[in-house]
């Protein structure tokens, strides 16, 4: 298994999740984690070992074909320098990325909040700028705001199931 297998992601997930002030935050994060995850990469292994020329998705390359986005959740150097800063599909790498996205996430939530291209659905308006920055509108949007939903009320079950069962 590589340094960013499965497990690793998921651990590394947590952690930045787990990093938000109250149990809302943190399934708010974890389950933004995996919706981005999945919907931008789908998680592929080339992704989170640094070798986007290799697959389907190529982390939004530039004209030279050199990928410009990193990790499972395809960040930007401007986004995420600290995470650019480290070797292409380190661990080190992945966890600086991990707390980026959800950084970026919670950012784009509060200022999609009222934004008219956002609608009524402040999650949709979340995703949208994330992926499209000031822009809070996107129609694929909608699609990732229900994954969400869905994702965190199972999060929100399990958590709860934990609780319950003295663990």
């Amino acid at each position: 298994m590589s340094e960013n297998g499965i497990e690793a992601v998921a651990v590394d997930m947590a952690e930045a999740a787990e990093l938000q002030p109250d149990r809302s935050r943190i399934l708010d994060a974890a389950a933004a984690l995996a919706v981005l995850g999945d919907r931008e990469t789908h998680f592929a292994q080339y992704v989170g070992e640094g070798r986007c020329r290799e697959g389907r998705f190529k982390c939004d390359p530039d004209e030279h074909g050199n990928p410009q986005s990193l990790t499972y959740w395809q960040l930007k150097r401007k986004a995420c320098p600290e995470a650019h800063a480290l070797r292409d599909g380190s661990r080190e790498q992945q966890k600086a990325a991990a707390k980026c996205a959800v950084r970026l996430w919670f950012s784009a939530r509060r200022r999609c909040a009222s934004a008219p291209s956002a609608g009524s659905d402040r999650i949709a308006g979340a995703f949208s700028g994330y992926g499209f920055g000031l822009y809070c509108g996107a129609p694929s949007s909608v699609a990732r705001a229900h994954a969400w939903r869905v994702t965190r009320a199972k999060l929100a079950a399990l958590t709860r199931k934990e609780t319950t069962d003295g663990k």
